[in-house]
């Protein structure tokens, strides 16, 4: 929230251009709305005023301004001192060399600056003309097709002022210093002057060397400098001493004309140049023959411990009821069960014990159960507590508004919400292309995560139609059972959409074994004892509601000591990363664990509940196993559509080639190059080509090989051999790369 000074803070001038949108979690939104808005698009931004008005509301928590092509500004950023993404304290020596570069450009450019969200870095707005953006690690300049969020923290007052001259300096020294080559001195003479040429006449490319020899470039280059520069460097190809390529230069057609033989010195720059832009060796003694392949990702049967307890007895019986037994389901259901009854009236570290799970199962591996099981337990309670059913919750939700409604008709709004075929939804929701109902539900249903324990509330929401309006909500315990495939959530599955918030407020169970034979002996009665005991927690919290009671979950001394630990564990994890997905879905796993202890302790005595430390042990370990299902996904890439998966199957089958169980292929050649810790193209092309991520690619499927080599080229996990050392050391011209571990 802007204050009024920081507001008036804020230049004027930009002020009065209806190019204004909110920002949350850095995404743009349309002003005094949850709608995305787009850079691209005017009509998704709006007027100071109008951003202000949502800001104002809690809609979003920050406002941004658009930048275009037709408006005077240019916008510098620069970042505050960071390392791995993560900020440097300011005693660091690295951060404050960083921070007084930025200053010294604050300076420099003396016009309108602020500070950044995070305090540290800085916001300079000038006027110029600028033709393209310009990049380096911690400084950006852009003009148009972006936005900035603006904080009105100014360190350098408005007005904005004319800075053509000092940008064009600064980014002429910025794209020097991007693009600076490096320069590798010329070697020594090894061959004589009769074997080089040998060499170019026996090259696979003989035919273009010699008509370049000739002098016969017209209708082929551009330009005879052109030429000189291509034959140049088919000389430094072969030959590594400088002298030796200018001398044999000037023996060809080429290199007779008065440019190349007076004083000017043209060849010679020509071959520091094409020198320049090499690549640098490879020094096979140094790669590792045998790097690691990417871990596969495959949750067994047992993965996730057994609830303790009485949960543990409803998990028994869902997992006895179904037609088609899981472990990892049934477990599913009794926490959906569980957390619907008590999420309410129980609180633990200040929130309700709602919980939010998706369930991922194949088709046909048996999902069905743990709703099928949680309707046999409501059936079995109900004629000595009808009101049980007050507990089932919508199985859809058709908008935020509905589902705050629906809640509101409950006289204790605790619900489960089983929904069916939810991975697609979860993800629509978290996307930022959302739309508007989709971000007043995903709006929604981040407020009921939160919004369980006692004296929280959601607030009503006011329509121009009374009828419409919606009461205040007092503490609502949503609990979401949603059920989907892994293929369908995880191809969804972006860094963004996790990013965003949603996503990692549920807790993953996914089964990833075998299909199950038909059980046999089934048994749909639900065991007297288990409903005594539910019958007894149930009572309770329906006395509680009528009450307005709530009771706080204790937890044994040992209980403390673990749950202490794993924060730590956790805190330290995050730490330790600088991936925004990873973070969020760290984020929340202390909480989730001290949710399931609590909701154990609540079943097994809802009089007194404390969490013991067997309960406390199986918390952790279960949201453990959750956390390391979804961070494994990001860790390899195995996430999304298109270029996330073709690099995921790229990753694996590099691993795949360099650490073979058995020789990927017969190939003696090929087998020569694996063996030095090296991997040609064709070898790779017969992999891949034939895989379906790859073969069927809009692009093709060499162009979408091609796409993921150079990706992982660029993000510095693969390197390509140059090719004068493929030819010295393995006598073929194809290009060959080396995998760069660590």
């Amino acid at each position: 929230m802007l204050n009024s000074q920081q507001v008036a803070a804020i230049p004027s001038e930009l002020r009065l251009l209806p190019q204004w949108v909110g920002a949350e979690n850095k995404i743009p939104v349309m002003p005094g709305l949850k709608q995305a808005a787009s850079v691209t698009d005017p009509a998704t931004w709006g007027t100071f005023e109008k951003a202000l008005e949502g800001l104002a509301k809690g809609t979003y928590s920050h406002i941004g301004f658009v930048f275009t092509d037709t408006d005077p500004y240019v916008f510098v950023d620069l970042d505050a001192p960071k390392e791995d993404g993560v900020l440097l304290p300011a005693t660091d020596e690295r951060f404050q060399k960083q921070d007084a570069k930025n200053l010294s450009w604050v300076k420099a450019f003396n016009s309108y600056t602020e500070r950044s969200q995070s305090g540290f870095g800085y916001h300079i707005i000038i006027r110029a003309k600028l033709a393209q953006a310009v990049k380096l690690p911690g400084t950006e300049i852009y003009f148009s097709k972006r936005y900035a969020i603006f904080t009105g923290d100014a360190i350098v007052p408005e007005p904005i002022f004319e800075r053509q001259k000092e940008l064009d300096q600064i980014v002429t020294a910025m794209r020097l210093t991007r693009h600076q080559p490096t320069v590798y001195p010329s070697k020594p003479q090894v061959m004589e002057d009769k074997i080089i040429l040998a060499k170019l006449a026996a090259a696979v490319n003989s035919g273009p060397i010699q008509l370049l020899w000739e002098g016969n470039w017209k209708g082929i280059y551009p330009s005879q400098s052109e030429a000189d520069h291509a034959l140049l460097s088919h000389l430094c190809f072969y030959a590594q001493n400088d002298e030796q390529v200018a001398r044999l230069f000037r023996q060809s057609l080429l290199g007779q004309r008065p440019k190349a033989n007076g004083r000017d010195p043209y060849v010679e720059t020509s071959i520091g140049k094409i020198r320049q832009s090499a690549p640098q060796p490879i020094d096979f003694s140094k790669l590792n023959l045998n790097p690691p392949p990417p871990p596969s990702i495959r949750l067994e049967v047992g993965d996730y411990p057994k609830p303790p307890g009485v949960l543990g007895e409803i998990a028994d019986y869902i997992y006895g009821s179904a037609i088609h037994p899981v472990h990892a389901i049934s477990y599913a259901g009794a926490l959906g069960f569980g957390a619907g009854i008590v999420g309410r009236h129980f609180n633990i570290s200040g929130t309700g014990l709602n919980l939010y799970i998706l369930l991922l199962a194949a088709t046909g591996l048996g999902k069905e159960g743990a709703a099928d099981g949680i309707d046999n337990l409501y059936s079995a309670i109900r004629p000595t507590i009808p009101e049980v059913e007050n507990f089932r919750g919508p199985s859809n939700f058709a908008s935020g508004i509905g589902l705050i409604r629906s809640l509101g008709d409950k006289e204790i709004p605790s619900v489960c919400s089983i929904v069916g075929e939810f991975g697609i939804r979860l993800a629509a929701l978290s996307d930022p292309r959302a739309n508007g109902a989709e971000l007043g539900l995903k709006a929604a249903l981040l407020e009921f995560f939160s919004k369980s324990g006692e004296g929280k509330t959601i607030s009503p929401t006011v329509y121009s139609d009374s009828t419409k309006n919606t009461a205040l909500l007092y503490s609502p315990a949503l609990t979401v059972l949603g059920v989907s495939t892994p293929e369908t959530f995880f191809a969804k599955l972006s860094n963004s959409s996790v990013e965003e918030g949603l996503i990692p407020r549920f807790m993953t169970i996914a089964y990833t074994g075998a299909p199950k034979v038909s059980n046999k002996r089934r048994v749909k009665e639900v065991p007297q004892g288990l409903i005594d005991k539910l019958s007894t927690t149930i009572a309770a919290v329906i006395y509680m509601g009528r009450n307005n009671s709530y009771c706080d979950v204790q937890m044994s001394d040992a209980a403390v000591k673990r749950m202490d630990e794993f924060e730590v564990k956790i805190v330290n994890q995050m730490t330790g990363s600088h991936q925004g997905a990873i973070l969020s879905i760290l984020n929340r796993a202390h909480l989730k664990a001290l949710r399931l202890g609590a909701i154990a302790a609540v079943f097994d005595n809802s009089n007194n509940p404390k969490v013991t430390n067997e309960q406390a042990i199986w918390a952790i370990k279960f949201v453990e196993i959750d956390i390391a299902c979804m961070l494994q996904k990001f860790e390899t890439g195995d996430v999304g559509e298109g270029d996330s998966k073709q690099l995921s199957v790229l990753r694996e089958k590099l691993g795949e080639l360099f650490s073979p169980s058995k020789p990927p292929t017969k190939n003696e050649s090929w087998l020569t190059m694996l063996r030095a810790g090296a991997v040609p193209h064709s070898l790779i092309s017969q992999k891949l080509m034939s895989v379906s991520c790859f073969a069927n690619d809009r692009r093709g499927a060499t162009a979408a090989l091609k796409a993921g080599l150079k990706e992982m080229i660029d993000g510095g996990e693969l390197r390509e051999i140059p090719p004068q050392q493929v030819l010295e050391k393995f006598q073929t011209t194809g290009k060959v790369y080396v995998l760069i571990t660590g």
